[in-house]
């Protein structure tokens, strides 16, 4: 296990890198503020609260040893795949404080959402902030990703990572040529009579823009970039296409009632749906995935237009 001594340095000076990159500058030298050495230290043992920061830190080849609410991680993120040795330390926002303890952590990362906690945290391990995503997410994601990479030791792995993840954003975008400017509403179908649209600052909204595609939704969103609207909000669009960020995938089931298949906007055919295991509190590879379905999908749509 790391003294806390030398994770203290670290932490300083990771800190003052990434004022640097919100500053959108290169950080200070950065040759001694990596938590860990491949060839030096073994891989820490670390706790996270948040699934978003799990899903970074398996992609970069990072295992935690618990996280908060592992079988929700499970049901709501496809990829990558959590193992099943990772221990439950509890809620997200309700971490079981003695299970941290027995962790024997060197680090417990967290969001700044978590501020509450953090007296409670720092007196069992030295604590890692990242996730503030807001405003341009995918942006920061990939931030996030090169600072968590340093601090655990995964250079290397990070930057693999980030050049696939741009590789396939942009072979996406190219797919999408032909569909450049299409409207779209990002929807979770809460009932027959309403859904949860991603909007402006989320995630998917993000990568849809990226896309060369437009977030048919004008209105605001909560500070996740969601709100919840009436089907009559929205029934009047005629262009826009519905994309269902349903949790089981496929269809949505409402598809087929009564009211749905009245309106344009909601039928069948205009219904373009996206795989189980997306989750917009995602990072990296939740993004690359959700824009290479969202390419498929709406290739495939535009293709049986033309039957």
């Amino acid at each position: 296990m790391l003294s806390r001594r030398a994770f203290l340095q670290w932490a300083l000076s990771v800190s003052l890198s990434a004022t640097a990159w919100a500053e959108g500058m290169p950080p200070a030298d950065q040759g001694e503020s990596r938590l860990v050495r491949p060839a030096e230290v073994a891989m820490p043992r670390v706790a996270i609260l948040d699934w978003g920061l799990t899903e970074m830190a398996l992609t970069l080849g990072i295992v935690p040893v618990g996280i908060a609410a592992p079988d929700w991680y499970r049901r709501l993120f496809a990829a990558p795949v959590l193992p099943s040795r990772v221990q439950d330390v509890g809620l997200l926002f309700q971490p079981n404080f003695e299970t941290l303890k027995a962790l024997n952590l060197d680090a417990i990362i967290i969001t700044p959402a978590h501020g509450l906690l953090r007296d409670a945290l720092t007196g069992i391990a030295p604590l890692v902030t990242l996730g503030d995503w807001g405003g341009r997410p995918l942006a920061k994601i990939e931030r996030d990703t090169r600072l968590m990479a340093r601090t655990f030791g995964r250079e290397a792995e990070a930057a693999v990572l980030l050049a696939q993840s741009a590789q396939r954003l942009a072979q996406a975008r190219a797919q999408l040529a032909p569909l450049r400017g299409t409207e779209v509403f990002l929807a979770t179908v809460a009932d027959v009579l309403h859904l949860q649209l991603q909007t402006s600052g989320g995630l998917f909204d993000d990568v849809t823009g990226r896309l060369g595609l437009k977030n048919a939704w004008r209105g605001g969103g909560n500070g996740w970039g969601e709100a919840l609207v009436e089907l009559q909000q929205i029934a009047a669009a005629k262009q826009a296409r519905l994309v269902s960020l349903g949790k089981t995938g496929g269809v949505p089931p409402e598809a087929d009632t009564p009211l749905w298949r009245s309106l344009p906007l909601t039928q069948r055919n205009n219904i373009v749906p996206m795989p189980a295991g997306l989750s917009s509190t995602g990072a990296l590879l939740t993004a690359v995935r959700f824009a290479e379905a969202l390419a498929a999908g709406l290739s495939r749509a535009g293709e049986l237009r033309h039957v």
